[in-house]
């Protein structure tokens, strides 16, 4: 027998019992259904959890917080000077080490004003942590009063006077984003809307730039605003330059000036608090809030960071790579779990099919005997039978890739409505079922394995049936 005529057969007998046929696909397409839909599922919270882990930032950075020690609250702890920053910078596997300070700045430039989240750091350690500039440069340790300024601060300068930013909404309403020109409001009730305000007309790099830690810095003219003390005065800063877009929320949000200009703002924020309580209140700060720590590569933070907690008692020490490895731990216990399931999944339809060609085997016995009298050989008996399973597990395979890109489709624009809440995605939304073109052609290939597999005993018994003993049963 030719090859076409073991074929031409094979799809003949399939479709003389088409319910049986159908029912055994089914199961092949259940089975291939389930298995994709796991693993993209498991291939999607992957790409999810790595999206965030890009959010986080730099996995190699150590920060280190030591609030109670600043504020005074507790005096066991280390004071982080500048000397213990030094400290740890000479250790081993650390590559830059600098104190961070963070604080608001409100910001005036002709008739345009902004309110600023600024961090001072070391300027020689900007580069080693990630800022790069997409217009002007970095800072320099010569720099005073210079600032580089994030996108989000660039695009967030406004004109109070302007009718489009007192709209109802922009006062009543929450901000929860900005993007170029625009601002988008929280309108109440959960209810989004996207305002177009005018683009500001701010050259961070030529035009005159003033700001104050003072809120009321950007608003003189309130008439509820009566001060009990002397405003504190007026900073002239210059831009450096403008930091490019990145998936890190720091370096996308943080202006940046140098850390030894803004030690010298805060203690002069600290005297006008003092000022402003009569000299009781304001808040006595030692040392630094915070520091960060470049390590030169991921296998030395764990050692760094141990070195570090040992040498000295802070508030907390955070390794990224703890978070990561967690993350890791319990996505590899999702994908096995997952991957069970799938693997049941595909054993009931191998079992399925198995059962289906041995039922065959049984009421063609006298079929495979006339074949066998008649010039067919063990061979094409065998190439038969595997040949009829293989074609189920194909077509079965195939409609459950189809299925499951149907299904994908569906949870990426209806269920992660749902799994959003519960699941952490990237910046972009992400995807709750990720179907690569490897994972449709590992499955076409396993379900036509498995009707093969599943074939092989079957057609193993109908070639070792006697012709003679086959031809007599009825």
């Amino acid at each position: 027998m030719t090859n076409i005529d073991v074929l031409q057969m094979a799809v003949k007998n399939l479709l003389k019992r088409k319910l049986r046929t159908v029912l055994t696909a089914l199961g092949v397409i259940v089975g291939a259904l389930c298995i994709i839909i796991v693993i993209s599922i498991s291939i999607g919270l992957n790409r999810n959890m790595e999206a965030q882990m890009d959010n986080f930032g730099d996995i190699t950075v150590i920060q280190i917080y030591n609030w109670s020690a600043f504020s005074g609250y507790d005096k066991n702890n280390t004071v982080l000077t500048d000397e213990i920053i030094d400290e740890i910078m000479a250790m081993p596997g650390v590559e830059v080490a600098t104190p961070v300070m963070d604080m608001y700045f409100y910001m005036k430039s002709g008739r345009f004003v902004n309110q600023i989240m600024m961090r001072g750091m070391r300027t020689d350690a900007m580069e080693a942590m990630g800022y790069r500039a997409a217009e002007g440069r970095l800072l320099t340790p010569d720099d005073t009063l210079a600032i580089v300024f994030s996108q989000s601060a660039v695009e967030s300068f406004y004109n109070p006077n302007d009718r489009r930013n007192s709209r109802p909404g922009y006062g009543g309403g929450m901000m929860f984003g900005m993007k170029g020109g625009g601002i988008i409001i929280d309108g109440g009730m959960g209810v989004s809307v996207e305002e177009e305000r005018p683009k500001p007309n701010v050259d961070v790099f030529n035009d005159r730039m003033t700001m104050s830690f003072d809120y009321m810095y950007t608003q003189p003219n309130d008439p509820n605003y009566t001060p009990d003390v002397r405003p504190p005065r007026a900073y002239t800063v210059t831009g450096a330059g403008i930091l490019g877009e990145s998936t890190n929320w720091e370096l996308s949000y943080y202006s940046v000036m140098n850390i030894d200009e803004m030690k010298k703002i805060r203690i002069e924020y600290d005297q006008w608090q003092r000022a402003q309580s009569g000299g009781a209140g304001g808040q006595q700060t030692h040392g630094y809030e915070r520091a960060m720590v470049k390590c030169t590569n991921a296998n030395s933070v764990r050692a760094v960071s141990e070195k570090i907690q040992a040498s000295h008692s802070f508030d907390y020490v955070y390794t990224p790579t703890e978070w990561i490895d967690q993350v890791k731990d319990t996505m590899q216990s999702l994908q096995i779990t997952l991957g069970i399931l799938g693997a049941v999944s595909l054993l009931i339809a191998t079992i399925g099919i198995a059962n289906t060609m041995f039922a065959s085997v049984y009421e063609r016995t006298r079929e495979i005997g006339v074949m066998k009298v008649i010039g067919a050989t063990v061979r094409d008996v065998r190439r038969l039978f595997l040949l009829e399973s293989a074609i189920i597990g194909l077509v079965g395979g195939t409609i459950g890739i189809i299925l499951s890109l149907a299904v994908s489709f569906i949870l990426n624009n209806i269920g992660i409505q749902f799994f959003t809440q519960m699941v952490m995605f990237g910046s972009d939304g992400g995807q709750l079922s990720y179907i690569p073109g490897w994972l449709c052609l590992l499955s076409f290939g396993i379900t036509a394995l498995i009707g093969l597999v599943s074939g092989y005993f079957p057609a193993r018994h109908a070639t070792r049936l006697s012709a003679l003993t086959a031809i007599r049963m009825e």
